[in-house]
């Protein structure tokens, strides 16, 4: 299907992984540099999350409400907007006043979205990016009561009968999605993929065994280890000391790394003034000793980006989506 390593479908350098390249290549410019602000809210600011509540990412984000709200003397709420791919809180401040009472916590799939069908906001034309927050861990699941023993078996029966087993993801051209057809393009297994409006929905299908298997990140592996989902491996370059005993794909032979970023962003056209008093606060709230100790405890890592090197990754990423989309068959050429 592929005459070239450089022709692969979702190069790991150029896809999966470009989160973590992206973040290298604009290392130069300076983090936390930022002048003093001399921007402050004058009424409730709202940080709105694709995810439901409760999960990783509403956690992570009530965590840095909390202390942004005592930085700039405002409250920062939390609301969720699950659904449409993870992309509802990018397109809610797209339409929103610009002045930095409306945040959104973007995904990956904010930039692959344009590509894959009509949207009535975009992410480069349409955002000021204020900070870099998070990269997921994902990873592939079954049910806590499955037969399954390692991801080995799975790629087994994936070969064995092409289709006949499910694996749920928060929905098409998600970084789960296109894990999965890298998966299948390397190991020559064919599964039958179930895409759902987000994570808990996938979580939920999996617990209800309406699906084998999910390739999910945040909480649902970290609910693993508490007893509800069998892990079976993770989707990352290097094995997770806060996942001991569990392989990467890369471990067995199988060259799929997925990471998943996310951050925050504001309206286009949101005064500088308030960009920086943005970031230099949820910035001060990444630096806290806690932070870290939660970053563990929900299996992510730590991504600060500024606004300046957080928008020149978007606008790569963005450029990169559209041709590995065409070749994975979600986007025309």
């Amino acid at each position: 299907m592929h005459d070239s390593k450089d022709a692969a479908m979702f190069d790991r350098r150029q896809f999966l992984s470009s989160t973590v390249v992206g973040a290298a290549a604009f290392a130069g410019v300076a983090r936390g540099a930022l002048a003093a602000p001399d921007w402050r809210p004058t009424r409730a600011v709202t940080i709105y999350v694709p995810a439901a509540g409760g999960g990783a990412t509403d956690v992570h984000a009530r965590f840095l409400a909390d202390r942004a709200s005592r930085i700039l003397g405002q409250p920062f709420i939390v609301e969720s907007r699950p659904g449409a791919g993870t992309t509802l809180p990018g397109a809610t401040v797209a339409t929103s006043r610009p002045d930095g009472h409306a945040l959104a916590i973007v995904l990956p799939n904010a930039y692959r979205m344009p590509h894959m069908q009509p949207t009535a906001w975009h992410p480069i034309r349409d955002f000021e990016y204020v900070c870099g927050l998070s990269l997921y861990t994902f990873g592939l699941l079954a049910h806590k009561d499955s037969a399954w023993k390692n991801i080995e078996e799975v790629i087994a029966a994936g070969k064995g009968a092409p289709g006949k087993y499910t694996v749920g993801t928060a929905g098409n051209g998600t970084t789960g999605h296109l894990a999965l057809i890298e998966l299948e393009r390397l190991t020559g297994a064919k599964f039958l993929h179930v895409p759902y409006k987000g994570m808990a929905d996938t979580s939920r299908a999996l617990m209800a065994r309406d699906v084998d298997f999910i390739l999910e990140a945040g909480s649902v592996v970290q609910n693993a280890f508490q007893g509800m989902y069998k892990l079976l491996a993770i989707v990352d370059e290097e094995p997770s000391p806060a996942l001991p005993g569990i392989p990467t794909l890369r471990q067995k032979g199988w060259e799929v790394v997925a990471w998943s970023s996310y951050g925050l962003v504001a309206r286009k056209g949101t005064p500088e003034s308030a960009v920086r008093a943005l970031h230099a606060a949820f910035d001060e709230a990444m630096n806290a000793p806690e932070h870290d100790a939660l970053m563990d405890k929900l299996v992510t890592r730590r991504w600060k980006l500024g606004p300046r090197e957080y928008a020149a990754w978007a606008e790569k990423y963005f450029r990169e989506m559209k041709p590995l989309l065409v070749r994975a068959g979600l986007a025309a050429a």
